[in-house]
């Protein structure tokens, strides 16, 4: 069976599950490598709700969903560092 996705642009309403999906991604892959509180310490600045917004509303940055059946299974984020 071939899966269709779906790749559009950040939009506000979608800040939250994004968030929630980028933090339990690195959790997920990376989170086994860090000290708890190293790791409570980094989410708490990375990819926060306040974070996404003033990315999203920033013309030098582009962030994309990647959706199957509506669900998130991938971002990318394009912009400074």
């Amino acid at each position: 069976m071939t899966e269709t996705f779906l790749i559009e642009r950040l939009k506000l309403a979608d800040i939250g599950d994004l968030s929630e999906f980028a933090v339990g991604s690195f959790i997920a892959t990376f989170g086994h490598i860090y000290k708890t509180e190293d790791l409570s310490a980094f989410l708490a600045e990375w990819n926060t709700l306040r974070q996404l917004e003033t990315q999203l509303a920033d013309p030098d940055y582009a962030i994309a969903l990647i959706r199957v059946q509506g669900m998130i299974i991938g971002f990318a984020k394009l912009g400074p560092i």
